[in-house]
Order: structure tokens, then sequence, then C-alpha cells
């Protein structure tokens, strides 16, 4: 492997023979924990989950036709903020491409869209001298050699929705770079670069929300905010059980929860619980996980200003803002 003592280097020569079922045999890579900069810019880790705006990368590469690697992105999650190792958190891949390797059938997600382009989601446990954690593979169905300001919070809402991720936990390390398992000559990198953002904007609004029913509001079943506890409708009663966010994203949120359908039912009568907070992002070729809700304007495509403020029950409450599953249908 030859560098030039920038954030760069190609492999020259390879004597690496693995068979491709079983671990790598190289991972060379540039990686963001030794210095804080995985370029020219101090690269910001670590970032709480629940604080990632759109991280950006940009990341060029050449590869040759024979061998067997895979060409990857990795984004490393750990429980506590860290500069490295697996601590039972989650790693995140990101294939731009791979060679000789067979990975079968996704087992989470089929040509799911992110930031222009389709992935191939797949997940599975890890395990490394006493250490375990969650793998999700998000693994590019059309090969690419470079990506330009590619968003890593669009993969992270995504592996939130998918349950592999949680919002306490932390982004503690981004390399990127070539597993090898045979061959791998003539795998090279160019500087990556890595912009964290931990830019989000402030939440459209907050407060109770009232419903069809003069003096009943929506509800956190009591006060509980772990995933998947009922929301209902409840007698209004100023209370931090009915004090809700609506986001910039139009989700409906408690305690960075949102609300959202049991089991990501589009049924009349499903029942409404509370999820980890994610983008309601449409899907393609497989249903989302959960079914978000989103607020609306009754019979409007946009998106409401501000649920009302908190109040005591009142017989003229105005009606409750529709609340939109990603499906389409609408409940109020």
């Amino acid at each position: 492997m030859t560098a030039d003592g920038n954030a760069d280097f190609s492999v020259t020569q390879s004597a690496i023979g693995e068979p491709a079922g079983g671990s790598p045999g190289a991972y060379p890579s540039i990686s963001t924990s030794d210095n804080g900069d995985i370029s020219a810019g101090h690269d910001g880790l670590p970032i709480q989950v629940s604080a990632i705006g759109d991280p950006v990368s940009s990341w060029s590469t050449t590869q040759p036709s024979a061998g067997t690697w895979d060409v990857s992105c990795d984004n490393w999650h750990g429980t506590g903020p860290a500069t490295s190792g697996e601590d039972g958190g989650t790693e995140l891949m990101i294939f731009l491409n791979y060679q000789g390797l067979s990975l079968g059938t996704p087992n989470v997600a089929s040509d799911v869209s992110i930031d222009g382009a389709t992935y191939n989601v797949y997940s599975q446990q890890r395990t490394d001298s006493g250490n375990s954690w969650n793998l999700i593979m998000f693994v590019a169905t059309t090969a690419t050699t470079s990506v330009s300001d590619l968003d890593f919070g669009d993969f992270t809402q995504d592996a939130l929705g998918y349950g592999y991720l949680q919002s306490s936990w932390y982004l503690n390390e981004v390399p990127a770079g070539f597993e090898i398992w045979n061959g791998g000559t003539g795998l090279a990198t160019n500087p990556i670069s890595f912009s964290a953002d931990t830019t989000t904007s402030a939440p459209a609004s907050a407060g109770s929300i009232t419903s069809g029913i003069p003096g009943d509001c929506l509800d956190d079943w009591h006060s509980q905010t772990t995933a998947g506890n009922p929301v209902d409708l409840y007698s209004c009663n100023n209370t931090s059980f009915q004090d809700w966010t609506v986001d910039d994203n139009d989700t409906i949120q408690m305690s960075g929860d949102c609300v959202s359908v049991a089991g990501g039912s589009t049924a009349e009568g499903a029942a409404a619980v509370l999820d980890p907070a994610r983008e309601p992002r449409a899907r393609s070729g497989s249903p989302a996980p959960t079914a978000i809700w989103s607020a609306r304007r009754p019979g409007s495509a946009s998106t409401i200003p501000a649920p009302a403020p908190p109040t005591a029950p009142s017989s003229t409450s105005p009606r409750a803002p529709e609340v939109t599953t990603r499906s389409g249908s609408s409940q109020s």
C-alpha cells in the first residue's frame, strides 16, 4: 500500500486470500477517530444521534475488476461518546460497490430510495473479541466509484426507523475504505470529506392538540415514553402528558418519539403509539416499518403553523388538525 502523507492511499500489491464467507483479510481505511480530522476540516464528532442534522460526505475511489472486496463507508454508533471501538451500538455501513461477494436476499428492505439513489438493506449481529454490536448495511443497487455530498442523516433516520439505532446513542467515528478478502490490488481512495451538521431547526410549534370531541386532547397514556406506548384521547388537563411538539418535518412528537401506528397498519381502528422519531419518508419496494403521523390542515396539503397552546377543557375547543398516515389515509 502506498500513501503520500495526505488522507489518500492505493493498494499496490496484495497477497490476501480469505474465503468470501468469512471475515475480510484486511480493511485499509481512512478514519476520523485519531486526530478529529478526516481531511482538511474538523469532523465535529462525537454527535448524539438526536442532534444529527444532515452531515454530508464526498468520496472518490478507484476500483479494479478483479478480486473480492467491497468499497464502504462506516458510521460507528456507540451507546455513549467514544473515539473508536464497538460497545454494543450499531455499525451502519454504506456500500458504494462490491466484487466477488454474494450478499443474498435483503433481510430488512429492498430498493429503498435514499438521497437520490436506491439501496438494498441487510442486517446481522456481529461479535469480535467479546464485543457484540448490530450491523445494518445499505448496499447501492447501482455500483458507483464516488459520491458527492452524500447525506448521512438520511441513512441515520432510516436506521432509527428500522430499530437499529437509538436517539440517545452517539455517532463516534466515520472510517471509509475497502474490506478485502482476495486480491485488491488497484483499489485506491482520494481524500474523503466529512462535514458534521448538528444544526436542527427549532420545533415548528408546541402545546396541546385538541380533538373533534369538545374537551378531549391527544394524550400520552400514563405519561410513558417507551416505544409502543399507546396514544389516546383524554380530558384536556394542561399537563406535560399532553404537551406535544410538531417538528419542522411535520411529525407529532413527545420526548423525541413520534406518534405512529402500531405495526405500520393502515387499517381503520389501528392503535396509535409512540415510536422513535424519524422522517416520515416514503419508501419504494418495501413497506415502512411503521406509519408516522404528520400534522396538516384539514383538506389542505400545507402543514399547520402551530397546535393550540395548552388550555383548560373548553366546549368551544377548535377542531384538531388532521394527522395523515404515510399511506395517505387521514384521522382526526
